[in-house]
């Protein structure tokens, strides 16, 4: 049976180093999937049955192209932090560059243009010791790759090959001028390439780890000593601990005493700060701006919803988007490609001019220009920044493959309650039938005490659910319709009139406006309430900013169909569906899928009702604020913000990412071939070759790059 296990790995230098990792591991005759994420570090394998060791998994990727790479089972709770800067790796990798461009440019410009006069080459020596600084490493990993018997076609096989064709070409009689420099300078600017690729990795770890590590890293709690500093996980429910001014909340807790004020825009957005009092319930992850309270835990560390949150964007990667595989196809068959059309050129040009040391020349030229770095690194690199961005917006993306689907989204599926509407709805009206106020009220609250529906939350606030939820039997809530439970000796039934109905119970439907939720105490209709609803401010904007992309709306509600075309016309809604159960929803979803086409269907849903319509649609949206924590399992984004407008920010995002990609593909591809051609077919530009070289490779890498990067800091609109 099929068995996944997530680990933590690190040491990757670069992602191309990943992807020769995953190659390895995806060849063992007990792995059925592996994939790395290197910005979250982690490494996500399914096994057919048996799992490795980790012993096992070291001896097949603990070194890759000279790194040491460390593998341990994932924890629970794991503080990431990341190096803004160089480690100290990288500063001495950039000093050796500095000092290797130095013995260049001295050997260049003193010492090469008396080669033939001096008895002492001073020049070719100091190239050579260039040459040996700047080098060393590369050589290292290609022998490395050897012993190991990994795969040595890569960047580092390429790179070796150049730099001792350029400097061997001298001693072949020809009319060339000696290439020593551009042998070197070429080696140099790809060293320069990797601190690029470094720097880009590490801000876009720095910025995810930013975005969203917001849990605290210790407790206050309260003991028979006093009070002591403990680690959020050894928290327990029920216990007292007490937050300090400018702490982080650990875990989810219930106000006991104190006061102060509370920043919560790691999950609502809002700058505002939220006044404290007793008794309001609290979210880890905030930060206590002003005051001090005593909270009693009510979830536990692992359970909160940051640390859900983190979990889900740790696990994003583990699913790789088109882009990302189109490259790391790429990567398998480029490389090799390359290394032939060099040898092709060398020896066509060998066999028509004779002139073996010019031939030579040309294929060590066309190894340069076809280096796949820009690509290699920068479309990755895409993905990466653009979960960064979504983060920013508090957006959670479950992987890169989902941008992909996400970007051609055609038609949205928006669920009315708590979606394009308050999820605090108003009572306006309490209508008991025979029956005692205080006793509807009891038996109503009681009834919906334990569900987590935005009007069970609206008719039970205030009230003491918790006690009330535990002492009801056989309690049934039927998503969509209402609620059965047995309470203080009575069947109560609440919920909509189709659900009284469908369990014997008739009546005649009154004439209101607004949601009606009906009671039965012991099979006898007693009553009804009327909730009013109120449109989401940002419901119209959303709805607008959709068709402008030319995306059709379509609302779904369980509510009556008068209501919902009110709403509709309002918010110029083409299509809308009433009166439909979770069933009904995930019916007209299908129906839709059926006739779709080539775009995609996105339904978003806040609800645990509206998992059915989640789980078959392309794209499943869910708010990760409400705590419908089957919704938020079943869909593939996650809004931390209530807010619905980040629909559009998500598709927006998706869109970006997609033309980013495409560009640093078609532009490096596209002028890559075209610098090939000008050196290979137009002689009367030979003296200009060495600078189209290197512009077609690192100049051009760190422009797509920072192309890839850019997306950290665009404003959606």
């Amino acid at each position: 049976m099929a068995k996944k296990i997530i680990y933590h790995i690190e040491g990757f230098d670069c992602l191309a180093c990943a992807t020769k990792a995953e190659d390895i591991l995806s060849n063992n005759d007990k792995i059925l999937s592996v994939n790395i994420d290197v910005n979250n570090e982690k490494l996500f394998i399914t096994y057919k049955d048996e799992p490795l060791t980790l012993d096992e998994i070291h001896q097949l990727i603990g070194r890759i192209d000279g790194s040491i790479i460390h593998v341990e089972l994932e924890k629970a709770y794991r503080k990431r932090t990341y190096k803004k800067g160089f480690t100290k790796k990288e500063w001495i990798l950039l000093a050796r560059v500095i000092v290797s461009l130095l013995l260049m440019f001295v050997a260049k410009f003193v010492f090469e243009e008396h080669f033939e006069q001096l008895f002492v080459p001073y020049g070719i020596i100091l190239y050579c010791l260039a040459l040996a600084i700047i080098i060393y490493d590369i050589i290292y990993r290609l022998f490395m790759n050897i012993i190991k018997k990994q795969n040595p076609v890569d960047m580092n096989l390429l790179m070796v090959i150049f730099a001792a064709g350029m400097f061997l070409s001298y001693l072949v009689p020809s009319d060339l001028e000696p290439a020593f420099f551009d042998g070197c300078m070429v080696v140099a600017l790809y060293q320069v390439g990797e601190l690029v690729e470094k720097f880009a990795t590490t801000k876009a770890k720095s910025t995810i780890a930013s975005v969203i590590d917001k849990r605290a890293e210790f407790a206050n709690r309260i003991d028979d000593n006093g009070v002591s500093k403990v680690s959020p996980d050894e928290l327990k429910i029920g216990d007292q601990i007490i937050v300090n001014e400018g702490e982080i909340v650990p875990v989810d807790g219930i106000i006991l005493d104190g006061s102060g004020f509370l920043d919560t825009s790691s999950f609502t957005g809002d700058s505002n700060l939220l006044s404290l009092q007793k008794d309001m319930n609290i979210l880890g992850g905030t930060i206590l701006k002003e005051g001090t309270i005593t909270l009693s835990v009510t979830k536990l560390f692992n359970d909160t919803q940051i640390s859900k949150s983190i979990e889900m964007i740790q696990n994003s990667g583990e699913h790789k988007g088109k882009g990302d595989k189109f490259i790391t196809k790429f990567a398998h068959i480029y490389t090799p490609i390359i290394l032939g059309l060099g040898l092709i050129v060398f020896l066509i040009f060998g066999l028509v001019t004779q002139n073996w040391a010019y031939s030579l020349h040309q294929g060590l030229l066309i190894l340069v220009i076809g280096c796949p770095c820009a690509i290699v690194i920068s479309v990755p690199l895409a993905y990466t920044s653009s979960s960064a961005l979504a983060m920013k917006y508090g957006i959670i993306i479950k992987g890169a493959n989902i941008l992909d689907k996400l970007s051609k989204v055609g038609t949205v599926f928006v669920d009315k309650t708590g979606t394009l509407t308050f999820s605090d709805f108003q009572i306006a009206k309490v209508v008991p039938i025979n029956i005692e106020d205080n006793l509807f009220a009891e038996y109503m609250i009681a009834c919906e005490s334990r569900s987590a529906h935005p009007i069970a939350r609206t008719l039970c606030y205030g009230q003491d659910i918790a006690s009330l939820g535990a002492v009801q039997e056989n309690y049934l809530e039927v998503p969509g319709y209402g609620v059965k439970t047995r309470y203080d000796n009575h069947s109560i039934i609440a919920g909509s009139y189709k659900f009284l109905n469908s369990v014997g119970i008739e009546f005649e439907k009154p004439n209101e406006e607004g949601i009606l939720v009906y009671l039965a105490v012991d099979g006898m209709y007693r009553g009804y309430v009327v909730l009013y609803e109120y449109i989401r401010d940002e419901a119209e904007p959303l709805v607008q900013n959709l068709h402008k992309l030319g995306i059709e709306v379509v609302m779904m509600s369980g509510d009556s169909q008068s209501n919902t075309d009110v709403l509709a016309k309002i918010l110029q809604i083409e299509k809308c569906y009433a009166d439909l159960n979770p069933e009904g929803k995930q019916k007209l979803v299908k129906e839709a899928l059926e006739k779709k086409g080539k775009k995609n269907i996105l339904v978003a849903g806040f609800d645990n009702s509206d998992v059915p319509s989640l789980e078959v649609a392309d794209i499943g949206v869910s708010n990760g604020e409400l705590g419908a924590d089957n919704a938020v399992n079943a869909s593939d984004i996650v809004l931390m913000k209530h807010y619905p407008g980040t629909i559009y920010e998500a598709i927006k995002i998706s869109q970006i990412t997609n033309r980013t990609v495409l560009i640093n593909i078609i532009v490096t591809l596209a002028l890559k071939f075209i610098a090939a051609i000008l050196i290979i077919f137009v002689q009367s530009l030979s003296e200009y070759i060495g600078i189209i070289m290197v512009l077609a490779d690192i100049p051009l890498t760190i422009i797509m790059t920072l192309h890839s990067l850019s997306i950290l800091i665009r404003k959606i609109k």
